[in-house]
């Protein structure tokens, strides 16, 4: 079974990682790049964690969907 959980999890951290990311890059990019580095470090460290955390919940939801018995083709 579809895990609501997951999807809504994984919806809100694609929305925030999206919005996070949107202020690295173009004209917005030129104010982060301004900030410290150590800022900017820990801004991408939470962004890269954000990701990760993504992956997994994908993975499970995947390998969950996997193990389902109306996916079972035997």
């Amino acid at each position: 079974m579809f895990n609501l959980d997951h999807q809504d999890r994984a919806d809100a951290i694609v929305q925030k990682l999206s919005a996070m990311l949107t202020v690295t890059c173009g004209e917005c990019g030129e104010s982060f790049r301004m900030m410290a580095d150590r800022i900017q470090d820990n801004y991408m460290w939470a962004c890269a964690d954000m990701a990760r955390e993504l992956q997994h919940l994908i993975l499970d939801t995947s390998a969950a969907q996997q193990a389902t018995p109306e996916n079972d083709h035997a």
